[in-house]
């Protein structure tokens, strides 16, 4: 289940900022860190433990697809 572990594409919400941010990547060295992008326009490395869960809330899988972001129309 996304909700209790994390996946690229999840959707969450900061509860004390309200900043909604998208996992884009796991990082490939530390498990339990991850790469995002956020509605305010800036990235952020984001550490997943029992603290991220109390301080975010979950709002579902992103509608786009990771992979189609930086896709062009020249390519097939």
């Amino acid at each position: 289940m996304s909700k209790d572990t994390p996946e690229v594409g999840d959707v969450w919400q900061s509860v004390e900022s309200g900043v909604i941010f998208i996992l884009t990547a796991k990082d490939k060295y530390f498990d339990n860190m991850w790469h995002s992008m956020a509605n305010d326009g800036r990235t952020r490395i984001i550490e997943v433990y029992k603290h991220f869960f109390e301080t975010s809330r979950y709002l579902g899988k992103s509608k786009a697809n990771i992979d189609d972001l930086f896709k062009t129309e020249n390519e097939e």
